[in-house]
């Protein structure tokens, strides 16, 4: 729902009384102050001279001031009239122009915060043409963006300027806008003035890639790369960060890679998603991952790590008790180790414990815990190794979550599989086991697809950004903390 504030009077207006106007405004003149000369007789028309079926966005001074002109029987303008302003509710006075040589007294309005249709009455006391009639439409900016990212009940976004802004949870420090207020509603710009080409989220942390690569937010867990455990507010650079071109970040840990495409991990590392050959606990600051491959993409799940070579080959690490690593066992893996199968890559998404990767050929294939059908294959069943998502559609990109996954098809139609209250679609109870699409606003075409933990987010080919899912702590981005089932616009403000 959007709040509620009153369309606003600014000519004229004291600070306190354009703080409570509601939201039909009526605009009145009073022939009680009329000044007479030999060139026009008494008032006797009040017409709307311009002004009217205006359009601008909420909150906004509209362009052109609400005008209109009192005459005499002869059409002469007659100077001198007070004109007053007062709201339709209790007719209070809220504020008075005098018409000028011409006959004419205008208000200049501001919009109130909520969108829709305000009208305006312009209403003169024994004049023929009262009540002259205005309306103006109020709409919403649309926030725009290139790149959009879901972590753990926050989301992020790169502007086409390449700032980066956030909302959502930020107990942790994750909007990266220097403080750990409980949540923003709507998007908050990250602080500095860094200009980002690529960022990711998870968990309770973003990572990006401005000059250097780097991390915010929750860092107990050394999630960072800092070489500390203390949480940051603002970007920090990582450690050893300006060989970094891409980055991903996954549950508790991070991965990224250099120019070169030698792939550095840091973060929780008991469960080997960090690759380094080794149990340790946690790695404070980048260290290489073992096996001398060099990757041109890679992703991070919770507590898993997977990979693409240039041949389209996969490989994964980490914790594998689900089979998200897709080598057909369940056996945790400290280094990088094949994916069954055979398949060739275009690119590949990692999930909580599962991950999917999309063929050169728009075909998807899915693997690991197989929780509310994220999987798509038609089931519920864990997969070891690939197995195809079902509906036979061609997809450009894909997306995994906690337990949800997207895509997006070659022609920005947008689908979604998994968990049903994060799948943008009518409410269910039941798990999506093959692609379903998102309730979205009709013939829109999308671009970019992320979903986290409870919902998702897509960018339209007009750029404008769309959210569902739970909206607990704002991470829709819309101005509200309701839950929305189907894709929704994010609010610039």
């Amino acid at each position: 729902m959007f709040r509620t504030r009153s369309l606003e009077i600014v000519h004229c207006i004291p600070r306190m009384a354009r703080a409570i106007l509601p939201l039909v405004i009526v605009l009145c003149s009073c022939s009680d102050s009329v000044t007479g000369t030999r060139n026009h007789g008494p008032p006797a028309n009040l017409s709307l001279i311009s002004g009217n079926a205006q359009q601008d966005t909420i909150d906004a001074v509209l362009a052109l001031p609400l005008t209109v002109s009192v005459t005499d029987a002869s059409a002469r303008p007659v100077p001198g009239v007070t004109v007053t302003f007062s709201t339709a509710q209790g007719g209070a006075t809220i504020a008075s122009s005098i018409s000028d040589s011409l006959g004419h007294a205008a208000a200049t309005v501001s919009l109130g915060d909520s969108a829709g249709t305000y009208t305006v009455m312009a209403t003169a006391m024994g004049l023929q043409g009262s009540p002259v009639i205005f309306t103006a439409t109020a709409t919403i900016p649309l926030f725009h963006a290139t790149s959009v990212v879901m972590g753990q009940e926050f989301t992020c976004a790169i502007s086409p300027t390449q700032q980066v802004s956030c909302w959502g949870a930020n107990d942790g420090g994750q909007l990266g806008d220097g403080t750990t207020v409980a949540y923003r509603l709507l998007p908050a710009p990250v602080v500095g003035s860094l200009h980002f080409t690529q960022i990711s989220a998870s968990g309770s942390f973003a990572c990006g890639i401005a000059d250097v690569a780097y991390c915010w937010g929750s860092n107990n867990l050394s999630s960072l790369g800092d070489g500390t455990t203390v949480t940051q507010r603002l970007p920090t650079p990582v450690i050893g960060g300006d060989a970094f071109t891409y980055i991903s970040a996954g549950g508790d840990h991070a991965c990224a890679l250099t120019k070169a495409g030698d792939a550095f991990c840091w973060g929780i590392s008991q469960l080997g998603a960090v690759g380094d050959g080794t149990n340790a606990n946690t790695r404070l600051s980048p260290v290489a991952v073992v096996g001398g491959l060099k990757f041109t993409k890679i992703a991070s799940g919770a507590r898993h790590t997977c990979g693409l070579v240039a041949s389209g080959a996969m490989y994964c690490w980490g914790w594998n008790v689900d089979g998200a690593l897709g080598d057909g066992t369940t056996t945790t893996r400290y280094a990088p180790t094949a994916v069954s199968g055979g398949l060739t890559f275009a690119s590949l998404a990692a999930g909580a414990d599962d991950t999917c990767g999309l063929t050169p050929n728009g075909v998807v294939y899915c693997w690991g815990a197989n929780d509310r059908g994220k999987l798509g294959t038609a089931d519920t069943v864990a997969k070891l190794t690939p197995t195809a998502v079902q509906g036979g559609y061609t997809f450009a990109q894909l997306a995994a979550g906690y337990d949800v996954t997207c895509g997006i098809t070659t022609i920005g139609a947008l689908y979604c599989w998994g968990d049903p209250l994060a799948s943008g679609g009518a409410p269910s109870n039941q798990p999506i086991v093959a692609p379903r699409p998102v309730n979205a606003p009709g013939g829109m075409a999308f671009t970019s697809v992320t979903v986290g933990d409870t919902g998702g987010c897509a960018i339209a080919t007009t750029a404008a950004t769309y959210c569902w899912g739970d909206n607990v702590f704002g991470e829709i981005g819309d101005g509200t903390r309701m839950f929305e089932y189907a894709a929704v616009p994010v609010h610039a403000r």
